[in-house]
């Protein structure tokens, strides 16, 4: 069988938005309130709160950015060129929680496994929050 024969492929038109996981630990918490504070002042983001433990699937502490479709191509560079030591996960935001944070999962800097256990364990209520997140972007 020929590669991708008989595949369906999604359509960038199922991404809603992106979120990226700014994973930091105390030696590294001063450069992620810098970086922070940065985003803030260039972009257009949404910033969540600080996590300053582990929650969710998400194995250290961490705080969360949103933003468009239109703003990838700014700020994943921005990421790059000025993540030195952290580890930053993003995905896009389909409506599936679950698949975002695992299959369509990007990392900038590398990767830090994530709690895989806690995300089969709760896949309904990381649906349920996906699907709700997408519902009212679109509104």
């Amino acid at each position: 069988m020929l590669p991708g024969f008989g595949k369906t492929y999604q359509s960038t038109e199922d991404i809603a938005s992106y979120h990226a996981h700014v994973y930091y630990d105390g030696g590294t918490k001063q450069h992620a309130g810098d970086l922070r504070r940065e985003m803030d002042k260039r972009f257009d983001v949404e910033l969540g709160r600080w996590r300053d433990k582990a929650i969710g699937p998400h194995p250290m502490s961490s705080f969360q950015v949103t933003f468009t479709k239109d703003q990838f191509v700014e700020i994943m560079p921005f990421l790059a060129l000025n993540r030195e030591s952290l580890f930053i996960l993003v995905h896009p935001n389909t409506g599936d929680g679950f698949i975002d944070h695992t299959d369509n999962a990007m990392w900038v800097g590398p990767s830090v496994p994530l709690n895989a256990e806690w995300m089969k364990r709760n896949q309904d209520r990381l649906q349920r929050a996906a699907e709700n997140m997408v519902a009212d972007q679109q509104k």
